[in-house]
């Protein structure tokens, strides 16, 4: 007869909604979707069974996962993690560290910060603080002379050891590399100023389109940072005032 199931206990048995199989969870980890580590199918977490027996997973919400990108805590990197892998443990592809996976606050529209697993003291790896893992992740070589430089893992260019970016592509190596969220929005408004102030041309006389156009070709320099500022915004600006003025000719005439 199974043992009740205490509030202390970190653990409980839980089986796999899909393949039966029985596994260890995390109280952590209640009312969360989970991975079964057998089967790789998806599975919601209840409460455990109070006399202690095997509690039976939930089908996965029908929520979609939201991926978002973290700092390591020890180094900087730029990580990538998605909803589903909230509390669980992961190591950093550049220092080593392992750490728990941040939980991503939809109010805020940004995760906490990663809890640190290992001895904070322990020195980090000596390198610059890459924004990528596995295979995607910059490599580093020395040159005849000793010099260390940074390969870039999509054009292979070879970049200077304290690069935030790739010169040739710009991809980014680290957090002050990376596009903000402000910037990801910059460009955003630029192509959506650029489409409406193509359209805008040849329904001049409509007017909203250009009107439209310009303001957020306006909006994107706004907003946009001092390393980014996307000239597709001032084209679709330019282009929604040439339609505009095309519109008052058409009617003053």
């Amino acid at each position: 007869m199974p043992e009740p199931a205490s509030d202390s206990d970190p653990r409980f048995k839980l089986r796999c909604f899909w393949c039966r199989r029985m596994i260890l969870a995390r109280r952590s980890w209640i009312g969360r979707d989970v991975e079964c580590p057998h089967c790789q199918a998806s599975m919601s977490v209840p409460e455990p069974d109070p006399s202690g027996a095997p509690t039976r997973a939930a089908r996965p919400s029908l929520a979609a996962r939201r991926f978002f990108n973290f700092p390591c805590p020890r180094c900087d990197s730029l990580l990538e993690g998605h909803t589903g892998m909230s509390g669980r443990v992961g190591s950093c592809p550049t220092c080593g560290v392992r750490f728990a996976v941040p939980f991503f606050n939809p109010r805020t529209n940004r995760p906490s910060r990663a809890q640190l697993l290992d001895d904070e003291q322990e020195a980090p790896a000596p390198v610059h603080a890459y924004g990528s893992c596995g295979s995607e992740a910059p490599r580093i070589v020395r040159d005849d002379d000793g010099t260390s430089m940074i390969v870039c893992p999509r054009c292979e260019e070879y970049n200077d050891i304290d690069a935030d970016h790739c010169a040739a592509c710009g991809v980014p190596f680290s957090m002050e590399g990376a596009p903000t969220g402000a910037s990801q929005q910059s460009e955003g408004l630029a192509t959506a100023a650029l489409i409406l102030g193509i359209l805008s041309l040849p329904a001049f006389v409509v007017v909203v389109p250009g009107l439209v156009a310009v303001a957020l070709g306006i909006m994107s320099r706004m907003r946009a940072t001092q390393t980014r500022k996307p000239i597709t915004g001032v084209i679709g600006a330019l282009l929604g005032a040439l339609s505009l003025a095309g519109a008052a000719a058409f009617f003053l005439l």
